[in-house]
């Protein structure tokens, strides 16, 4: 079944892993390009794998967070979250959702889809 691509340079393929792998611990994987196969790799498959979205601000080496304030403006050095605020953090590999869209698809935007697990979030410690 194919992955689908988001993302591909000469170092580097970036894909969602088919939610029908679900419950798998692993899966075989290899990069076919035309008539060309690479070698069979196994790769480690896990029901969660959270991760928060980043970015690099204004063309420095400082990476960021991916959030936003509740009027939409981006968090950064010259906007910064205040004690008290609501944010929208960005994140992937919070695992199961409902209303799955197929593979490959973004999620709609009605009805939403909401993660299985609720994760918790913890802010300095």
């Amino acid at each position: 079944m194919p992955g689908r691509l988001y993302y591909v340079s000469p170092g580097q393929i970036n894909l969602q892993v088919p939610w029908e792998l679900r419950g798998q611990t692993s899966a075989l994987i290899k990069v076919t390009i035309e008539d060309s196969q690479g070698p069979v790799y196994t790769l480690p498959l896990a029901d969660y794998s959270p991760a928060f979205f980043t970015y690099t601000e204004g063309g420095t080496n400082r990476l960021l967070l991916a959030a936003r304030d509740l009027s939409g403006k981006v968090i950064s050095s010259s906007n910064p979250a205040r004690r008290g605020q609501s944010v929208s953090l960005f994140a992937n590999g919070l695992g199961a959702v409902d209303n799955q869209p197929p593979t490959g698809e973004p999620a709609p935007l009605s009805p939403l889809s909401h993660t299985l697990s609720n994760p918790t979030v913890t802010i300095a410690g």
